[in-house]
Formats: C-alpha cells, sequence, structure tokens
C-alpha cells in the first residue's frame, strides 16, 4: 500500500488561499466603483491665486555734534543715548510678487503715541496722531511684481517734544513712543475673470521710545509670507452609469468566483484531512494491507460494515487474512475489506466521514 503526496493537496489549498485573497481585492474595487458612481452634492476648492512677500528694514541713527562720538551715525539694534540723537534715516523695502496684476499705494506715516499706565499692566492709549512723512505714492496696472525701496528722515526731537509738552500741559505719566511704517495697500484684480481678486495690507514699521534718556528700536512686521487663494464651487450630484455598471459586473463574477473558489478549498480542505488519515493508516498498517484496483463483487456475501478501523484490525488479528484496500473516489474514498467464508467485514474511510466525526466531537 503506498501512500499519498500530502504536498500537492497542500499546494491546492494555498492556491485556493491565493485567488480568495485576489477575489476579495476585486470585491472590493467594485464597491469603490460603485460608491464612486453615486457622486453626491459636495463642495470644492479652485485655486486661483497666490502671492509671496519679503520685508526688511535698514536704519541708520545719525547723532547731533558732540565731543563724545567721532562717528557721524549709529548702525542698527543699538542703545542710543536720545539726547544726542539728531534724526534716524528710515530705508524700508518690500518685494511682492504674485500670478495676477497689481494696483497698489503706499506711503510712510509717523504715528506718535501717549500711552497711560492703569495698573495690573494695562496700558491704555490716551493720545496718537499720525504725521504724513512720504506722500502716498499710487500705482495702477504695474504688471505681476512690486519693488518698493524708499529712504526718509525721521526728526526725533520733533516728536519727542511734542509728548513733552502733552505730559507737562496734562500732568500725566505717560509712556510714548513713535511708529515709523511703510503702509503698503495692494489690490489684484484679473483682468479676464473678476472673481480673481484680493486685497493685502502691509506695514513695515519699528517702533522708537520717546521720553526715555535711552532707547531701543523695536521691528514690527514680518520678514516674508506667502499665501494661496482658492474660489469654493459646489459641484451637483450626479451619477457615473460607467461606474455603476462596470462595478455591478465586477461585483457578480467577484462573488460567483469566490463562491466557486471556497468550495473547492473547502473541498480541497476535507481532502487533505482524508489523505492525512490515509497516510497514517498505511504507516501503521502497511504490511498487512493489500492494494486493489478493481472493486470486489460483494453482492455474495454477507457485508458487515465496521465503523472503526482499530475494530477491523482486531478481526484481521483474529481470522489472520489480509485487509484488502480499494479507491473507490481518488482523494476522497477508500474501502478497506476483509473477505471470510460468506462475511464481509469493510470499513469505509472518505472525507464526508471525517467531517461528520469532527462536527461530533
Amino acid at each position: 500500500m503506498k501512500p499519498k503526496n500530502e504536498s500537492e493537496i497542500i499546494l491546492k489549498q494555498w492556491i485556493n488561499v491565493i485567488v480568495v485573497f485576489v477575489v476579495l481585492l476585486v470585491a472590493a474595487s467594485s464597491v469603490y466603483l460603485l460608491t464612486k458612481g453615486f457622486l453626491p452634492a459636495r463642495e470644492e476648492q479652485k485655486k486661483i491665486a497666490e502671492y509671496k512677500y519679503n520685508a526688511n528694514i535698514n536704519y541708520k541713527v545719525y547723532l547731533k555734534n558732540n565731543k563724545f562720538f567721532t562717528a557721524k551715525y549709529l548702525g542698527m539694534n543699538g542703545q542710543y543715548i536720545t539726547a544726542l540723537i539728531d534724526y534716524i534715516e528710515f530705508n524700508p523695502r518690500y518685494n511682492f510678487t504674485s500670478d495676477v496684476d497689481l494696483n497698489y499705494n503706499y506711503q510712510i506715516v509717523a504715528t506718535a503715541k501717549g500711552n497711560y499706565d492703569s495698573g495690573d499692566n494695562k496700558s491704555i492709549e490716551v493720545w496718537s496722531k499720525a504725521y504724513n512723512i512720504l506722500p502716498q505714492t499710487n500705482k495702477t496696472a504695474s504688471g505681476k511684481s512690486i519693488s518698493i525701496n524708499e529712504t526718509v528722515k525721521i526728526d526725533y526731537d520733533t516728536y519727542n517734544n511734542v509728548l513733552l509738552d502733552f505730559r507737562k500741559q496734562f500732568g500725566l505719566s505717560i509712556n510714548a513712543d513713535v511708529d515709523v511704517a511703510l503702509k503698503v495697500v495692494i489690490n489684484a484684480v484679473s483682468p479676464t475673470n473678476e472673481k480673481v481678486r484680493f486685497n493685502v495690507d502691509e506695514d513695515i514699521a519699528i517702533s522708537v521710545p520717546l521720553l526715555n534718556a535711552t532707547s531701543t528700536f523695536t521691528p514690527k512686521y514680518t520678514p516674508e509670507g506667502n499665501k494661496t487663494i482658492y474660489e469654493k464651487t459646489t459641484i451637483e450630484s450626479s451619477i457615473n452609469l460607467f461606474n455603476i455598471v462596470g462595478g455591478l459586473a465586477l461585483l457578480v463574477i467577484s462573488l460567483f468566483v469566490l463562491y466557486k473558489t471556497v468550495r473547492q478549498l473547502l473541498v480541497a480542505t476535507q481532502k487533505s484531512e482524508y489523505v492525512l488519515e490515509f497516510n497514517k493508516i498505511h504507516k501503521n498498517y502497511s504490511d498487512i494491507i493489500a492494494e486493489s484496483d478493481t472493486i470486489p463483487d460483494l453482492s455474495t456475501y454477507d457485508v458487515l460494515t465496521i465503523k472503526k478501523f482499530v475494530d477491523l484490525i482486531d478481526i484481521e488479528e483474529e481470522l489472520h487474512v489480509p485487509i484488502l484496500c480499494v479507491e473507490i473516489r481518488e482523494n476522497a474514498e477508500s474501502w478497506f475489506i476483509i473477505l471470510h467464508d460468506k462475511t464481509a467485514y469493510r470499513y469505509i474511510l472518505k472525507h464526508e466521514y471525517i467531517k461528520e466525526k469532527k462536527d461530533q466531537e
């Protein structure tokens, strides 16, 4: 009695498992197609414009004639003695680039402010006044880029004296400063699409403290930035027949193939269990089992069905008659028979019985 090839059946099992996995992926794809076939109303954003900019400030602090400093001016980011400040040379620079034609205007304004300390670290502005240093300059149809580079003089004593007078007249203990700013206003409108429009207001400034013996200037601007502008559009619900028909067809085919493959996998699993049991019998009792290619005619015998193979072994040991093995269905059913006088003792091994046995257990 020869053992059966287990690896061949196991290979078929794995092939079926892989096919099931692929079919499940196809089924998931078909469901995705179906969902894409029914598109609800939704909002979409469409890019209509973008821009970027960079800004910078240079300044020099020019000094009054004095016997302490030989230089005419001091550079940026210092601590300055305010009694020696003659004027501040203020040089703001601003570059702006867009993909839309630009109209813009700019001016330089000095805004003096007095702030009263009301306690609890709260400072309230009690007075302010804007002084136009550079008149407004207007530019139209300037293209898609802007470059501003201006230099103006800021007379420190002018603003300091105004706040000294204010403090003296009203007897208030105030903090004061002057903000010197390049103010840029940009209006962008596309000549071909009126929906493509945006406005940008930028202040490139430094804050100069007043009423102090010494002061340090503080920059007040964003060195660079960019922005993308989108237009929201509402898309109405729609039906894509191609996706629906294709998805349904793919789903039906994949479900059918899945059904057939799962059935084959179950059969292969049952056959695998049958082969394992068959080989187990072969391993333990091959010396008392004879294989036959033909099914014996049992019509003239009194056939007794044996439920357990070990019981058939007991009969063999008692009668000393070899067991005849006949495969009825390949990898599915075999008969083990002992013929003695007019009696046939038969044990049937088939995958259906193995499944029933496992279910009962």
